[in-house]
């Protein structure tokens, strides 16, 4: 199974980058069938806060969903794509689950939280995976799951996906 890595420079990525001491601030699986990211995007702070205080609609849908490779590819500055151990048919079926932003600030502050049926990236990433327990994908980190998957070998196709100022390990 591959998986992409973003590192991007807005206030959640900074926040992860401190929080995880890790560069690495998103991830998900690709769907390599249809060339897509399974992820889990939430919404900005102050719509959620919104939406969960007052029942205000969100402004687009978020939570899991598919993002065609180019275009994850494009929405940061530093991009890797590595290959583990796993199941596509386990992120697949969590299309469609809402945003974990409880779980995403619990695991921030250190509190073990998270809503079962709510995923954040990681949660999404993790579950998919053979090397991580689906009780702990929660407390799993993008950095900690970049560790966990092996370099592409340099022959792989999606090694030109990557920009050259990208990671091509």
């Amino acid at each position: 199974m591959l998986i992409i890595f973003g590192s991007g420079d807005h206030w959640i990525s900074r926040t992860i980058k401190r929080s995880t001491k890790s560069i690495w601030t998103h991830c998900g699986p690709i769907d390599e069938e249809d060339g897509q990211v399974i992820e889990s995007l939430g919404p900005p702070f102050r719509e959620w806060l919104k939406h969960s205080l007052f029942g205000a609609s969100y402004s687009k849908p978020y939570g899991v969903t598919k993002t065609p490779l180019l275009e994850f590819i494009a929405r940061y500055p530093l991009v890797d794509i590595r290959e583990t151990y796993g199941d596509i048919e386990i992120a697949r079926a969590r299309l469609g689950m809402p945003f974990d932003m409880l779980g995403l600030i619990c695991a921030y502050i250190k509190v073990n939280y998270h809503d079962p049926i709510k995923d954040f990236c990681v949660e999404t990433t993790a579950h998919a995976m053979c090397s991580v327990k689906s009780h702990l994908a929660h407390k799993e980190s993008p950095g900690g799951i970049y560790w966990l998957c092996s370099p592409l070998p340099d022959n792989h196709p999606y090694k030109s996906h990557l920009k050259t100022n990208q990671i091509n390990s």
